[in-house]
């Protein structure tokens, strides 16, 4: 059973990114004419590697799916940066900083997002996953994420993210 909250407020926007209201996360994710806001962040470290995670199986879309390193939802209220940095906190349990790299409109299979891609750089292990979100996390280097992908389910989001900042 999905955990997350339905009812949590997005961003609605259009293909323009232009803010038309707000939107319920259940709503968002069952219309696909609606377009909400996202972010990737793609955390890397100096051995090349690209650190990616598997989602929880609870999650209400994409769950076991492997993805991003973070990926939020721009909640109504808050910026893309912000958002960016308070998965990396929530998720990942980092303070980082993250860069901007690209944005643009991403179309999934039952949904829309207006998404801005980040990039930060790590080192160290991870320690304090939150299980709610995250099944598990691996560094993968980047001359191996073509054959991760061919491998392993992974999300739609995700794979278009990594194409549009051409990561591998």
């Amino acid at each position: 059973m999905p955990q997350d909250d339905q009812q949590e407020l997005f961003y609605h926007v259009d293909e323009n990114n232009q803010v038309i209201g707000s939107v319920t996360r259940g709503e968002a994710h069952t219309n696909p004419d609606i377009i909400h806001r996202s972010v990737y962040l793609f955390i890397t470290n100096s051995n090349n590697q690209l650190l990616i995670q598997q989602r929880s199986f609870t999650k209400d879309k994409g769950p076991g799916q492997w993805a991003e390193s973070v990926g939020e939802h721009v909640t109504y209220g808050e910026t893309y940066e912000v958002a960016a940095v308070r998965g990396a906190r929530e998720e990942l349990g980092l303070d980082l900083q993250p860069t901007y790299r690209d944005q643009g409109l991403f179309i999934l299979p039952s949904q829309k997002e207006y998404s801005y891609i980040y990039q930060a750089t790590h080192e160290s292990n991870l320690t304090n996953l939150d299980t709610n979100e995250i099944e598990q996390v691996q560094w993968v280097a980047f001359d191996k994420l073509t054959d991760f992908i061919k491998i392993y389910d992974c999300s739609p989001g995700f794979l278009q993210a990594l194409d549009r900042v051409n990561l591998y």
